[in-house]
């Protein structure tokens, strides 16, 4: 066996054990229904790619967006557990209202509970900036008019979670934008270990090389 051969195999060994774990997102659906159908075919791409996708609702959710379209997912609804099994936080509609909570520090819902938690614990969390961003065509198609202090407001508070470590994304981008975030994170968790593989393959090969 060549050195070439032997560390081919190694770094496989290794690069197996240290592989990606099992990808499991916890999605809320807020009240924002611009982007909304967008932000369901990107989940739906998401699922495919074999990503466990968990949800919930809030009130609002519940009465403005199509329960049907969220049913024909196949996502498992929760109520608990919801920050322990998920390394992710996506958010497809995310609201003007919950954006401004979250970005002034304010937890007092659910929603914006659950995005103060996993900030705090530096966990993944997505989210699309569809029915917010005044910069949007979406949004402008709706509100062509607004005033540009209010604008600013909004640009704002996304500036915020952009600083939190939110990854704001446009809702048919976030299957792209999740997946991103995971292989990152993933390359992040095994670059001490790469780093040290050529060391250790260094070592066995010495080894092998040394007195029998």
């Amino acid at each position: 066996m060549t050195e070439a051969e032997l560390r081919d195999i190694v770094r496989a060994a290794i690069l197996e054990v240290m592989g990606p774990s099992p990808r499991r997102a916890l999605v809320v659906f807020t009240g924002g229904l611009l982007g909304f159908e967008d932000a369901i075919a990107s989940l739906r791409v998401l699922a495919a790619q074999g990503v466990q996708l968990d949800y919930l609702q809030t009130p609002s959710a519940e009465r403005i967006l199509d329960q049907d379209l969220i049913r024909s997912l196949g996502m498992r609804e929760v109520s608990k557990r919801m920050v322990e099994e998920h390394d992710m936080l996506i958010a497809p509609t995310l609201t003007s209202n919950i954006a401004a909570k979250v970005a002034h520090g304010i937890a007092d819902c659910l929603a914006s509970n659950l995005f103060s938690e996993f900030i705090m614990a530096n966990r993944l969390v997505v989210a699309s900036r569809t029915a917010i961003c005044p910069d949007g065509s979406a949004k402008q198609s709706w509100f062509p008019h607004m005033p540009p202090a209010y604008a600013d407001l909004l640009r704002g508070n996304l500036s915020a979670l952009a600083a939190f470590g939110v990854r704001l994304t446009e809702s048919r981008f976030l299957c792209r934008t999740a997946l991103a975030a995971w292989d990152r994170r993933d390359q992040e968790r095994r670059a001490p270990f790469v780093a040290e593989l050529g060391t250790s393959v260094a070592g066995v090969l010495a080894g092998l090389d040394g007195p029998a």
